[in-house]
């Protein structure tokens, strides 16, 4: 029985196989029906390959089958042996190349050129000798910042599924930090660009919000350290070169803020405004005080043109140099005061004084005390300033607090009281119970101590004083207690830029050498930052449900003849939603890519 020819039936295929490695994937093939006369039925034969299906976009092979599907139709009335020779003519001619991640790319780009970023980059680079334009390598190394996070060796390949940026084909590791030589000797231009930008794009700063950070190596030796154990190997023969050595050292160990004392680390200095935009940052040897630090950011925000302006700080920056700085400069300030080690918070607390409840927040209250500034007072005759001190209390953290401590001293009784004398003495050494407790100061006569331990109720008394509390300072007498506050817990959207740099951005652990390439690595990541809180800022959502809403969006290239071309996905209306939202334009369905740039060929 002969089997009646008819137009092949298209669709998608999908196969299994096993690499090498032992990796199970699967590859996606256009298969179509041919007439076989043996089974009297059409049986389906294999029309081009796709490659790997984890490597191309679903949607994407949807569109693909449709178009096939629809090409057969207008020729159906050709005969089955000419259908199948159209088949054979087109194959070699439609491909399609590689798939790649395009969403954020298109949102990051937008937002790059309107903070001014890729204009103030190419100026930076006019008269310099460079085969590839220097804001084509710093865009690409922010993108992959903001991506997908990795060293610039592994950038150098740009070969990740994750990131499109078919203009970064060509560029090795030596033109990355050619790029981030130019960035590191003229980002102050940078930064003032993007101050002159955003008053352009009238983003108005009135507050500035300043703290600071250590970011560890990732390795366990500074600059010293490294030096001296190149020196004793080449005295055994066992090293020919020396190891290149910042001086003065600037990965130093110092104060971890990450819980790694055993690394070397940086300082890395912040200054935000109030939309979340790092506006200046700085970054220190890994040794810096925190108190160091203020006078050369107020210095660079003056050059930058910030005046009248209210700033709030930390207690780690509070010093009466720093205050001193801050009203040179007019600044409006408040800053924290460290209840454990001053003595003006210690007199603060105690000082009589009632509580007013925080009209939105009944678990808030605050005490205001005019005190004057013992510490300004040190070495002078006449006495220091009187600064407005607000105590700020917390019934929850206060109940919280307290909870603790009954719990900590129902322990110590019970060792006090039945515990051994070797027990008893390791409690003054003890990280949490040592503060509740002292030697005891008695002696028998034959000189040992009378029971050794025993409570210090005076502390006691001054920890049950602290609980839920904290005090902040400010030079004016007439502030509301309510807006210093306020102020001063913006602090906490600078923990949230930290966060971020150290999570999304992975700016550490730093793998460099250098101090300009360590440098330049913290302005890659500060940048990729304010890219990510200006998305914030215009789409209202937070830069990882950005990042979710836009996954699936991918472009690919495709090969037709003698034509390549970039061609992306139908977006969803959410995605459109968002984009419209934020004020950019939406992605062309069909694009080449030029020298430095996505252009439209639609």
């Amino acid at each position: 029985m002969a089997v009646k020819a008819k137009s092949p039936m298209v669709h998608v295929a999908r196969s299994r196989a096993t690499l090498k490695s032992g990796e199970k994937v699967q590859y996606a093939y256009v298969r179509y029906s041919v007439p076989d006369p043996k089974k009297g039925r059409l049986q389906p034969k294999q029309l081009a390959g796709l490659g790997r299906v984890d490597q191309l976009d679903e949607q994407r092979l949807g569109t693909l089958e449709g178009f096939l599907k629809e090409w057969l139709r207008k020729d159906s009335s050709l005969p089955f042996d000419a259908l199948e020779e159209r088949f054979r003519a087109v194959q070699p001619e439609l491909r399609i190349l590689c798939s790649r991640s395009f969403g954020l790319r298109w949102l990051i780009e937008q937002a790059w050129d309107e903070l001014g970023y890729r204009e103030a980059l190419a100026q930076l680079a006019e008269g310099r000798d460079h085969a590839v334009p220097v804001d084509v390598t710093i865009f690409g190394m922010v993108l992959a910042q903001l991506i997908c996070p990795q060293s610039k060796l592994s950038m150098s390949r740009w070969g990740g599924a994750e990131v499109f940026f078919p203009e970064g084909e060509g560029l090795g590791s030596r033109q990355l930090y050619e790029a981030m030589d130019v960035l590191a000797e003229g980002y102050d231009c940078v930064e003032a660009a993007l101050t002159e930008r955003l008053q352009e794009l009238g983003v108005k700063t009135r507050r500035l919000l300043h703290d600071t950070t250590s970011i560890s190596f990732s390795v366990r030796y500074d600059d010293s350290e490294r030096a001296k154990i190149s020196k004793e190997r080449r005295e055994r023969g066992e090293a020919k070169t020396i190891a290149v050595v910042n001086d003065p050292p600037f990965r130093l160990r110092g104060h971890s803020k990450a819980k790694r004392p055993d690394l070397p680390q940086v300082v890395l200095n912040v200054v935000a405004n109030e939309h979340g935009l790092v506006v200046h940052h700085s970054t220190h040897a890994g040794n810096t005080s925190d108190r160091s630090v203020t006078r050369e950011a107020v210095e660079r925000l003056g050059a930058l043109g910030y005046r009248e302006v209210q700033w709030a700080g930390d207690s780690g920056t509070n010093s009466v140099a720093n205050r001193e700085i801050l009203r040179a400069a007019d600044f409006d300030f408040v800053m924290g005061e460290g209840v454990a080690r001053t003595k003006v918070s210690r007199e603060v607390l105690a000082a009589k004084g009632r509580y007013r409840r925080h009209p939105d927040r009944p678990e808030l209250s605050y005490k205001c005390v005019i005190a004057e500034a013992s510490d300004e007072r040190k070495g002078k005759k006449s006495p220091g300033r009187e600064r407005l001190y607000v105590v700020r209390r917390n019934k929850k953290e206060e109940a919280h607090a307290n909870h603790r401590i009954d719990a900590h001293l129902k322990r110590l009784e019970d060792v006090l009281a039945t515990g051994s004398a070797k027990a008893k003495e390791a409690l003054l050494h003890h990280r949490t119970y040592k503060r509740y407790v002292k030697p005891n100061g008695r002696f028998k006569s034959d000189a040992r101590p009378e029971g050794a331990v025993v409570l210090d109720r005076d502390h006691l008394a001054v920890l049950r004083l602290r609980a839920g509390k904290s005090v902040i300072g400010s030079d004016r007498h007439e502030a509301n207690a309510v807006d210093l506050d306020e102020l001063y817990r913006n602090l906490f959207d600078v923990e949230r830029i930290f966060r971020q740099l150290k999570s999304t951005i992975e700016i550490g652990p730093i793998r460099h050498r250098r101090a300009d390439r360590i440098l330049a690595h913290c302005m890659l990541a500060v940048m990729a930052r304010n890219l990510a809180a200006w998305l914030e800022l215009r789409s209202g959502m937070t830069f990882e449900n950005l990042r979710k809403l836009f996954e699936n969006v991918n472009v690919q290239q495709v090969e037709f003849g003698v034509e390549t071309y970039w061609q992306c996905v139908e977006l969803e209306p959410a995605q459109k939603k968002a984009i419209r939202a934020i004020g950019y334009t939406l992605p062309p369905t069909r694009f080449e890519v030029t020298t430095n740039a996505c252009a439209s060929n639609q």
